[in-house]
């Protein structure tokens, strides 16, 4: 579903969601050139795996765990898998669509993540948020108190990505016309939920 690719490194990265009632996403990598084929993080380290994210810097990978109702990360080679988020547990929490995190973008000059919250099928409840990549100390991926709700209300928010030099955020969203099924932007140090 997701895709991630490191040019220096000769790798592409690419995150499988699995079916969507069972916990077997997984991320796999392989050489540019279609060889070496690894998993890095098996079926089952992921529920369903959405977009992906590369942080070569810091030599992470980050990515959306839709009905895991998750924001993760791991190391490139799949060590040190970590819930950064999370939204939900249970099975009844798991069909609500509210808590379903698919995009993901980082801002790691600034120690931040941001990703979308789907919302069900033109519900008009998804949101867009932003945390600190480190969670606070003493909480945990659950109850952390540094998420933001940046824009709330909308059609079904999924990709995302950020220009850090023009300090802009862009996504997309498969709602209905005229709000959804729509390119985005905005300002990523705007208040929050102002108009779009």
């Amino acid at each position: 579903d997701g895709v991630a690719v490191d040019a220096t490194n000769g790798h592409i990265f690419w995150t499988n969601m699995g079916r969507m009632k069972e916990n077997d996403g997984s991320v796999e990598r392989m050489d540019l050139d279609g060889r070496n084929l690894t998993s890095v993080v098996p079926a089952g380290g992921a529920f369903t795996p959405k977009q992906l994210r590369l942080d070569k810097q810091n030599g992470k990978l980050y990515w959306s765990d839709r009905e895991g109702m998750r924001v993760m990360r791991s190391n490139l080679d799949g060590s040190g898998i970590e819930t950064l988020v999370e939204t939900g547990r249970s099975d009844a929490e798991r069909l609500d669509a509210r808590n379903w995190c698919v995009g993901i973008a980082v801002d790691t000059n600034r120690g931040k993540i941001y990703w979308t919250q789907k919302g069900g099928d033109n519900a008009g409840a998804g949101s867009i948020r932003r945390a600190n990549i480190e969670i606070p100390n003493g909480q945990d991926a659950r109850g952390r108190s540094d998420i933001e709700v940046l824009f709330s209300g909308l059609p079904e928010p999924i990709d995302i990505d950020l220009d850090l030099s023009k300090r802009m955020m862009y996504w997309t969203d498969r709602g209905d016309p005229p709000a959804g099924n729509t390119v985005n932007r905005a300002p990523m140090d705007s208040p929050a939920n102002p108009e779009i």
